[in-house]
């Protein structure tokens, strides 16, 4: 809580702002509403370049399977924090990892104001490296363990992919502060 009076008093040098937020309940309805699209996105292309077939699914590949994709949501914070971090002159100091218990989900948080590309950028960047690339090589190569992985972190990002939804009509160079304890961004004037 401490730490939320510090953001908090951080930000009232910033004025005015005006909050672009939405519950983490109401994130995970929305993340909820992305699954039968994701698969179709995902799984249509995989279907027609490589039938219905699963590979080698066996049971040693569904543990592997299951197996990196625990380090993977370690890793999906990990990337929101490495574009962050490179954007701020504070580097990782800024940049905050935890576990919400309630709702048993990792976060990353950057405790700083940054400009809308960058927090794009950053939101971004676990769907591009863990969804959609692992998604195509998993299609190119007939890989349905490697399809499966990218097209569960493609819908692991549902909430990434809402706050990019939420900011895209700002200007690029707008300053936004990610919020401390709201999914989503307080855009900053």
């Amino acid at each position: 809580m401490a730490q939320n009076l510090c953001v908090h008093s951080l930000l009232s040098k910033f004025k005015p702002m005006k909050e672009h937020t939405i519950s983490v309940a109401t994130a995970n309805m929305m993340g909820f509403g992305l699954l039968l699209p994701i698969l179709l996105v995902t799984g249509i292309p995989y279907i027609l370049v490589n039938g219905f077939t699963i590979g080698e699914m066996s049971v040693p590949s569904i543990v592997i399977l299951f197996a990196v994709m625990i380090p993977g949501i370690v890793i999906h914070e990990l990337l929101h924090g490495i574009v962050w971090a490179l954007c701020q002159k504070q580097g990782w100091k800024v940049i905050h990892f935890g576990f919400n218990k309630e709702w048993l989900t990792p976060y990353c948080h950057c405790s700083v104001p940054m400009k809308v590309w960058c927090y794009s950028l950053g939101g971004v960047m676990p769907l591009i490296v863990l969804g959609i690339l692992p998604v195509i090589i998993g299609t190119v190569y007939a890989s349905f363990a490697v399809w499966i992985f990218g097209a569960f972190f493609s819908i692991a990002a549902g909430g990434d992919i809402i706050a990019l939804w939420m900011i895209r009509k700002f200007p690029r160079h707008q300053l936004v502060q990610d919020h401390p304890e709201k999914m989503g961004f307080i855009l900053i004037d």
